[in-house]
C-alpha cells in the first residue's frame, strides 16, 4: 500500500506540473498512458494506425484542456473518456464516409 501511495503521491505532483504548462512533465505522462490507451483503444478500432491517430489526438486534447486536470484520478478518467470519445467519432466519421461513397 506505501508503494501504491508514493505512485500516487508522483503522479499528482507530475499532473499539477501539467496543468501549469510544464512540457517535461507533458512528456512524462505521455510516456506513462500512451501504451495503455492504445491497448485500451484496441478494443474499440481495429486498425493501429487509427489508433495512433487516436491516442495522439487524445494527448493534443489534453494540454489544450490541461488546467482543468487537478489530479491523477481526473487525469486518468479524462484521457480514457477522451480517447473513446474521439475513437467513436472516428468510426462514426468513417461510417458516413462510407455510406456516402455508397
Amino acid at each position: 500500500m506505501l508503494v501504491q501511495s508514493q505512485d500516487t503521491s508522483i503522479a499528482d505532483a507530475l499532473f499539477e506540473r501539467v496543468a501549469k504548462g510544464e512540457k517535461a512533465a507533458f512528456e512524462e505522462v505521455h510516456a506513462m498512458y500512451k501504451t495503455r490507451l492504445a491497448y485500451y483503444l484496441k478494443k474499440i478500432l481495429e486498425d493501429w494506425q487509427d489508433i495512433e491517430d487516436v491516442v495522439s489526438d487524445t494527448f493534443i486534447v489534453l494540454w489544450k484542456r490541461k488546467e482543468h486536470i487537478a489530479s491523477d484520478q481526473h487525469l486518468k478518467n479524462f484521457l480514457f473518456v477522451a480517447a473513446r470519445n474521439n475513437a467513436f467519432n472516428l468510426l462514426a466519421s468513417k461510417n458516413r464516409r462510407q455510406k456516402f461513397l455508397g
